[in-house]
């Protein structure tokens, strides 16, 4: 599927794991956070980041840039409504 796409559209896609798609959600949160807030440092701050997508729902607990825990709860917004059409590998 994805050599069709890159053949049709010159477009190399890669799809990530479900921890890599947390970090990078996690990385864009915290630097959000510490744009916005000027008098503390992200170092020092607690973030509880809930993310709800079409499949499933992924909550993540920081201090800073250091992800403490990570849970995927397997029911996202298009489950909600039927099955999901594309099935995401358990985390």
């Amino acid at each position: 599927m994805l050599d069709r796409i890159f053949r049709y559209s010159g477009i190399d896609l890669e799809i990530t794991s479900a921890e890599e798609e947390a970090r990078l959600i996690h990385l864009a949160v915290v630097y959000e956070l510490s744009l916005k807030d000027k008098r503390s440092s992200p170092v020092d701050k607690r973030t509880l980041l809930i993310d709800i997508g079409g499949c499933s729902v992924e909550v993540t607990i920081s201090t800073g840039q250091n992800i403490i825990s990570r849970d995927n709860s397997g029911m996202g917004m298009v489950r909600q409504r039927g099955p999901c059409l594309v099935p995401r590998p358990a985390a």
